[in-house]
């Protein structure tokens, strides 16, 4: 057998679609489903809470987290390989098009807005993750203890070269900007 090592000159990452559209697609469902899940609590001071709630509140952060890196990762990935394809001016003619989702994703503090690749480049490089919940006026437990839902915004706070930034993703608009892009500019098989 040959050395495989050779016939790997010039590969580049796999990309499959599927992984990114299946990744909008999970995050936009933890979103929506944030507030029904937590409207679901017990009201009764002497119920104990519901075990799916518990699960939510340990699990809804770091999962958030997970799949939102997973997902810039791979669309920064994808923007990459679309600019060095056979397909740039197609690519970059249906990006300019969509502004690059700019006044749409999401807002720097100062409030600039930036385009898909910056909010992906802010996703990468943010020191703080913070999803933005809102309270539901609603109690739970004897302590009557205050519930809350997320709200479609992420806080990303970070810095570059030494010079702090914070951003707001807006993740629905996020994700649409991203699916619009990627089904539009898909490969025939799926898979770049």
């Amino acid at each position: 057998m040959d050395n495989p090592y050779c016939y790997t000159e010039n590969q580049r990452y796999h990309l499959s679609i599927e992984t990114i559209r299946r990744l909008c697609f999970e995050l936009l469902c933890m979103f929506k489903a944030s507030r029904p899940i937590i409207e679901s609590a017990p009201e009764d001071e002497d119920s104990q809470p519901d075990s799916l709630i518990n699960l939510y509140e340990q699990l809804v952060f770091p999962t958030i987290s997970e799949k939102l890196l997973q997902l810039a990762i791979m669309f920064r990935t994808f923007d990459d390989q679309m600019n060095d394809s056979e397909k740039r001016d197609e690519y970059r003619k249906c990006m300019e098009e969509m502004d690059y989702g700019r006044d749409y994703v999401g807002i720097l503090n100062d409030g600039e807005s930036f385009s898909l690749r910056e909010a992906c480049n802010k996703i990468l490089h943010a020191r703080t993750v913070r999803p933005l919940f809102e309270r539901v006026d609603q109690c739970y437990q004897k302590e009557n203890q205050n519930l809350w839902h997320l709200t479609g915004e992420i806080e990303l706070v970070g810095t570059h070269q030494r010079r702090a930034w914070s951003a707001n993703i807006h993740l629905p608009p996020f994700l649409e900007v991203i699916l619009a892009v990627v089904d539009n500019n898909a490969p025939a098989n799926g898979a770049l």
